[in-house]
Order: C-alpha cells, then sequence, then structure tokens
C-alpha cells in the first residue's frame, strides 16, 4: 500500500506549501493557454470569414461559369467549415474561466490549511519554549538550595554555628528547598502537559492536517486531468480531418493516463521528511539523569562524583559499635531543615521521609564476595549492600571500594555519605556508588 502524506511529510507543511503554491501556478498556466488557444482560434476564424466574405462579394471578369461555380463552392463550403468552428472557439473561453476559477478557489483553500499547519506548529513550539524555560528554573532552585544544603552541612560539622545564625541559615535553607521543590512540581506538571500535546500533534492534529493537504493535491490532479478530457470531446464534436482524430487520441490517452495515487506516492517518497512519532519526552534531573514521569532514575553511566564527605575531625555520626555512656547517644532524625540532606544524584533532594532499605532484585550475576566478608562477628552487623562502581577515597575519612564488593552499612546518612564497613576496613562512602541487598 502506498504511503500518502499522514505517513510520510511530518514536520513538513514548508514543503508543502512550497509545492501548493506551485502546483496551483501550473494549473493557472493550462487556464491561460486555454485562453491564448481561443484568442488565436477567434482571430482565425475572424480573418478566415471575413476573406470568405469579401471573395464572394468580388465579382470577378472574364470567368468561364464552370469556374465561377467551383470557386463559388470553394467559399461557401470552407466558410461553412469555419463557422462549425465558433461553438468550439466559445468552449475553450469556458475552460479558460473554468481553470481560472478553481485556482482562485483553491488559492483560498492553501491559505487557510497553511493557517491551520501554522497555528499547530506554533502551539506546539510554544509549549517546548515553556517546557525548556520551566525545565531551566527547576535546575537553578535545584542546584541553589543543594549549594546551601552543602555550606550549611559543613558549618553544622565544624560547630561554627551559634543558635540565631543556624536558625537564621535553616529558614534560608528550608525557603530554598520550597521554591526548589514547586520548581520540580511545576517542571512535572508542564512535562506531562507537554508528553499530552506532542501525541495529540503527531498522532491527531498533524496527520489530519497532512490528509487535508493530500486531499487538496487529489482533487486539484484530478480536475486537471478531467480538463483535459473535456477539451479533447469538444474537439471530437467538429468534424476534423482524419490527422485530428489522430491528435486527439494522443491527447485523450496522455489524460487518462494520469494517476492521482501514482502522482502523490512518488512525490511522497522523493520528498519523505523522515520524521516519525517520537517517544515520550523524559524527565530531565537537575543532575543529568533522566526520567519517565512518575518512573525512577534512569541512569545510562556511573553517577557523577558526589561531592567531599564530611572533613571534620569528629564524624557526623557515631557508630554504634562504637558508642560508649560518656558519648551523645547517636542523633535522631528530625524535621527541622538542619537534619535534611544535601542532594544527591539521582536522589530527589527534598523528600523529607527517610526511604525505606528495600532489597535489590536479585541480578543473574553473583556479587564478588571479599574474604573479610566470611567474618561472622563484626560484619554482620548493619546492613549488607554491593558496590555498583569503584571509588577512589579523597582522604583519610573515606573507603575505598570497587564494583562487586559486599560491604555492611553501619549507619545512613542523608548527607549523601553512609558509613560501612568491609572486613577491618571502615570508613565513609558515597551512598549513589553501592544499593542495599
Amino acid at each position: 500500500m502506498s504511503k500518502g502524506f499522514p505517513q510520510t511529510l511530518l514536520d513538513g507543511f514548508e514543503t508543502l506549501d512550497k509545492r501548493t503554491l506551485a502546483t496551483l501556478r501550473s494549473t493557472k498556466q493550462l487556464g491561460s493557454f486555454f485562453k491564448h488557444l481561443s484568442e488565436i482560434q477567434k482571430e482565425y476564424l475572424s480573418k478566415m470569414g471575413t476573406l470568405c466574405t469579401t471573395f464572394k462579394q468580388k465579382k470577378l471578369p472574364l470567368l468561364d461559369f464552370t469556374v465561377q461555380a467551383a470557386m463559388s463552392a470553394l467559399v461557401t463550403e470552407m466558410e461553412g467549415v469555419f463557422m462549425c468552428q465558433n461553438p468550439f472557439v466559445e468552449q475553450l473561453i469556458a475552460l479558460s474561466k473554468e481553470v481560472d476559477t478553481f485556482v482562485k478557489e483553491r488559492e483560498k483553500k492553501q491559505k487557510l490549511l497553511m493557517h491551520n499547519a501554522h497555528k499547530i506548529t506554533k502551539d506546539w513550539k510554544t509549549q517546548l519554549d515553556t517546557l525548556k524555560k520551566t525545565k531551566e528554573n527547576y535546575v537553578k532552585l535545584t542546584k541553589d538550595a543543594n549549594a546551601q544544603q552543602t555550606a550549611f552541612t559543613k558549618k553544622e560539622a565544624d560547630g561554627t554555628l551559634k543558635a540565631k545564625a543556624k536558625t537564621d541559615a535553616e529558614t534560608k535553607l528550608q525557603q530554598a528547598k520550597d521554591k526548589a521543590k514547586a520548581a520540580e512540581d511545576k517542571y512535572t506538571e508542564v512535562l506531562g502537559k507537554s508528553n499530552e500535546m506532542q501525541a495529540a500533534h503527531y498522532e491527531t492534529e498533524q496527520p489530519n492536517a497532512l490528509r487535508e493537504f493530500q486531499q487538496f493535491e487529489e482533487e486539484r490532479i484530478t480536475f486537471v486531468k478531467d480538463t483535459i478530457i473535456k477539451y479533447v470531446k469538444n474537439m471530437d464534436a467538429i468534424k476534423l480531418p482524419e490527422k485530428w482524430d489522430k491528435t486527439m487520441q494522443n491527447i485523450n490517452s496522455g489524460a487518462n493516463s494520469i494517476s492521482v495515487a501514482g502522482d502523490i506516492s512518488s512525490w511522497c517518497e522523493q520528498n519523505a521528511t523522515g520524521v516519525s512519532v517520537p517517544e515520550p519526552i523524559l524527565f530531565e534531573s537537575w543532575d543529568g539523569t533522566t526520567k519517565s514521569v512518575g518512573s525512577p532514575s534512569i541512569r545510562s553511566s556511573k553517577p557523577s562524583d558526589p561531592a567531599p564527605a564530611p572533613a571534620s575531625t569528629t564524624p557526623l555520626f557515631k557508630r554504634s559499635s562504637e558508642a560508649t555512656s560518656e558519648e551523645a547517644p547517636k542523633p535522631k532524625r528530625d524535621n527541622t531543615p538542619a537534619a535534611t540532606a544535601a542532594v544527591v544524584p539521582g536522589s530527589n533532594p527534598f523528600d523529607d521521609d527517610e526511604p525505606a532499605a528495600t532489597p535489590a532484585a536479585e541480578t543473574t550475576e553473583k556479587p564478588k564476595e571479599n574474604s573479610e566478608d566470611t567474618q561472622e562477628s563484626g560484619d554482620s552487623e548493619g546492613t549488607r549492600a554491593q558496590a555498583l562502581y569503584d571509588y577512589t577515597p579523597t582522604n583519610d575519612k573515606e573507603m575505598a571500594i570497587s564494583e562487586g564488593d559486599v560491604l555492611f552499612i553501619t549507619e545512613q546518612d542523608d548527607s549523601g555519605w553512609w558509613y560501612a564497613r568491609m572486613g577491618d576496613k571502615e570508613g565513609f562512602v558515597p551512598a549513589e556508588y553501592v544499593k542495599l541487598l
């Protein structure tokens, strides 16, 4: 089955604009041809009629009776031939007017089609611009909030924040996070609407408009075919020499060979845009990861390097095995801005709910076991996890891990750094580089 405009010309309205204007001009030339032909024919018949009339009015001297009779018959018969062609001239004029009327009506229709095409294209481009601006605002506000969170966490760890300064910083941080969360919600909303508009644009609006363009061209081609056939029929009504019969047969054969579907299909093959219905637009997170709306982040590669682990000489929290009666108990999570973690790649930086440690789906590849993992005591403390990527420490507070290592998470903190133990080694590891088992 041949493909038409809806299947081959998505995003091809500009190409169709040029085509339809050009084909209307060529159709108009057909009407001009008939008009000039009628004018020439009319002038020819007028002159031939004048010639015959003038000849008949002349009194020719010294003509033999039979010669005079023969010449008179010649003029009379020729005059009759010319007279019978007068209706044909009128038919040519009528054909010319039909073509002109058709073209004028089609020019109006072409403008309307392009107006509708430009409107749906403009609406879609406007939505894309809105989506772009909304995304840029979300990224900016989220990065700003992340920077404030990192700075606050560092100062809090250093113990340099006094009570009033801490309260002010917490207030500003919460405001920044609220703005970022609102921007993310708006981005999600606009993205959802954009995907709805995209589906409608490529699956309904454009195909419908392209279908109207195809019908427009099919009607024009059919009109040209019928007009030429009508010209032949008009000529057949006139008694013409055998040579003219052959000429009319050739013209008629050419008109009947016009294939509306064939011409449309051939042009589509030569001018196809190659555009198909696009996939839904993904949510582009501030850290470069993507996800579909309502689904978890989709990673195509290793996450970006996390922010450095806390540089204070005293860890932000103690492992339970190291706590003593003299030491303060392990910090409890609260709902103040200070307790909210710094943003980490691939997670929602403004979700105040502690995520449950759900077992990861089992993989077909068996995790790499460390010799230290065979120790029953000590390593069994905490939550078992597996390293997703290699990580090289940047200070003595961090622990090196390799992809596939099995370790135990003894403390999970919202800063994006978890305290882990692996055999006789322990230290901070980036949360994004491990998965809980």
